[in-house]
């Protein structure tokens, strides 16, 4: 039972860690392409959209400004799908075991 018990915790800490770095690497690859976006995008605009903007402003909102974003990637939108999924998987098993809560709600 102990060792079964351990076996259980390790997969979940090894699942939790996956579940990270997967998260910071869609978050870099994110940034990556946000970044990339928006110098093509300045770059299509100009130097005539660029000689009336302050390029330090420029430099640090396509730097600094996308870097800002890495807590909302890697950690706010996994935690916000794991709250939509964790629900939605406990209703489906308590279906699949509990057949006469099923018929009698319906």
């Amino acid at each position: 039972m102990f060792l079964a018990l351990l076996l259980l915790s390790l997969a979940r800490a090894s699942a939790a860690w996956g579940a990270e770095v997967t998260a910071h690497r869609v978050a870099a690859r994110v940034k990556t392409e946000l970044r990339r976006r928006l110098s093509a995008h300045l770059l299509a605009l100009g130097p005539a959209y660029a000689h009336g903007e302050r390029s330090g402003e420029l430099t640090n909102t396509t730097t600094e400004g996308v870097e800002a974003l890495d807590a909302y990637l890697s950690q706010y939108l996994p935690q916000l799908a794991l709250a939509a999924l964790v629900p939605l998987t406990i209703l489906a098993c308590a279906f699949r075991f509990d057949l006469l809560s099923v018929w009698c709600c319906s």
